[in-house]
């Protein structure tokens, strides 16, 4: 899968996700393109990113800053 992350990083939070199949590819790139276009207009503080993982589970796992609050990704850091 691939997934198209909306994150506002001045306020530590998800703006959106979208999932694209595998073979949506060219589909997820002119979404990404578009998502950019129309945030630089609005706001700079949002960071715009295509990731891949099988599922959404193991995104959250190797992607956690993108899910975790910064109390939970320290939490996570100090304990294992």
């Amino acid at each position: 899968m691939i997934y198209l992350i909306d994150y506002d990083w001045r306020a530590e939070r998800l703006v959106s996700m979208q999932a694209f199949d595998d073979g949506l590819r060219t589909q997820a790139e002119a979404a990404r393109r578009a998502l950019e276009v129309r945030l630089l207009k609005e706001s700079r503080d949002r960071e715009v990113v295509l990731l891949e993982a099988l599922d959404e589970a193991g995104l959250r796992r190797t992607h956690g800053r993108y899910f975790k609050s910064l109390e939970e990704l320290l939490a996570q850091a100090t304990h294992g």
